[in-house]
């Protein structure tokens, strides 16, 4: 916002916001979005399930059971990529370990 001095008023206030949308947006910022709190728990919902089928993978990993550790891991690269998109930090250590659960299986080809 900018003063201005105006001859016959006195100062005022020039908005440079479209005064609509500013309405809209103080609306959605003091009530909230139910949508977006729904979304928001589906993605913490598929993390939770992601990180127990991770644990689940690294327990049959360490008692070198990767058969049974690669499709729990795979189960839960699915479901990290489904909230965090293909190219996530949170997706490295997963896949990594993936990778390394087929090498021990001697299909390096499938750990690219």
């Amino acid at each position: 916002m900018s003063r201005t001095e105006t001859p016959n008023t006195g100062p005022t206030m020039k908005l440079n916001v479209h005064l609509p949308l500013a309405i809209f947006l103080t609306a959605i910022c003091l009530a909230g979005l139910p949508g977006g709190t729904r979304a928001q728990e589906a993605s913490d919902t598929r993390l939770q399930e992601a990180a127990r089928l991770l644990e689940q993978g690294r327990a049959a990993a360490k008692v070198r059971d990767f058969a049974k550790a690669i499709p729990l891991y795979e189960k839960a690269l699915a479901l990290r990529e489904a909230v965090h998109g293909l190219a996530h930090a949170d997706l490295v250590p997963l896949t990594d370990e993936l990778g390394a659960a087929y090498r021990q299986l001697a299909r390096p080809a499938d750990a690219l």
